[in-house]
């Protein structure tokens, strides 16, 4: 009995070894298949908490992502109450928009990526998480001039806002561009790519906090939307001439 209980022990012993051996052969070519991510479950952001998850993979047209920055959206708000649950197919892991570098490129990637390349994405979800896989289409190269905790926030909000701004509203110099939500992320964006582009931003807040703020980043003026109607302050600002207002809500 003594030698049948030796050799079980012995038995055990070598199949954890195995399993060891095993486990090191995959980190060693496919590396750790973990990662941290923050997870929630849907509530109050007291519901919020680090954990483990599978790491993704560089699949297909896919490039996988070390990310070094995100970004908060009102978006992640929303999903995080449960009130705005993530596109068929995407991370249920919060973050639509992150900074890092390169770490693999899937076999069917067309673009001259490389492991270590500076780069931003725009995500259906994933962003908070240390790798993020991400179409190829949906990166971009970081400009050498630009920071990674400044492009984190440039896919979702300031291409948002670059795109109501030129591609939509086809704004002018000199034209009166009204911007609500002016205290919100694409409302701040709106208001440098105005004054960038030569127009005139004004905007619409809930608070006077909100509006000086605004006017910090270069708005010529500001209505507090909860102290009445501003169709007359609208007509003041572009002096009664039919100009050119376009607003972003």
């Amino acid at each position: 009995m003594r030698e049948m209980n030796k050799g079980l022990v012995s038995l055990m012993f070598i199949l954890y070894l195995c399993n060891v051996l095993v486990v090191l052969k995959l980190k060693a070519v496919y590396g750790n298949l973990t990662m941290k991510a923050v997870l929630y479950t849907p509530g109050d952001i007291s519901n919020m908490r680090t954990g483990t998850v599978a790491k993704p993979a560089a699949e297909k047209s896919k490039v996988l992502i070390r990310t070094y920055y995100t970004a908060l959206n009102r978006a992640d708000t929303l999903q995080r109450r449960g009130l705005y649950p993530p596109p068929p197919g995407e991370s249920d892991i919060l973050g639509l928009e992150i900074s890092g570098v390169i770490e693999d490129v899937g076999e069917e990637c067309v673009g001259k990526w490389k492991k270590g390349d500076r780069v931003m994405a725009l995500l259906g979800g994933g962003g908070y998480a240390e790798y993020a896989a991400v179409e190829e289409g949906l990166v971009m190269p970081i400009p050498e001039s630009c920071k990674f905790s400044d492009a984190a926030s440039i896919p979702e909000n300031w291409l948002t806002a670059y795109q109501l701004l030129h591609f939509l509203g086809k704004v002018q110099s000199g034209e009166v561009v009204l911007i609500h939500a002016g205290g919100s992320g694409v409302g701040a964006a709106l208001i440098q790519l105005s004054h960038l582009a030569g127009a005139k931003p004004f905007v619409t807040a809930g608070t006077d906090e909100k509006i000086k703020k605004a006017k910090s980043l270069g708005a010529r003026g500001g209505f507090n939307y909860k102290t009445g109607d501003f169709s007359d302050w609208v007509e003041s600002i572009t002096e009664g001439i039919n100009s050119a207002v376009w607003a972003r809500k």
